[in-house]
């Protein structure tokens, strides 16, 4: 059983460590050098779903 204080505490401890992660340049770079391999993963193939027959 969690009290609803240590919940709270731990989503605001949470959020706290995200913010930090996100604004820090570490991420910024990771970020930036994914960028087109995450176009590409969005981007749905030239023919559409392939048809699977049985």
């Amino acid at each position: 059983m969690h009290y609803p204080s240590d919940v709270e505490a731990g989503q605001r401890l949470g959020e706290a460590a995200v913010k930090q992660i996100l604004l820090s340049p570490q991420w910024q770079r990771f970020k930036r050098s994914v960028q087109k391999e995450i176009k590409a993963l969005m981007t749905p193939p030239p023919a559409g779903m392939p048809v699977v027959y049985d």
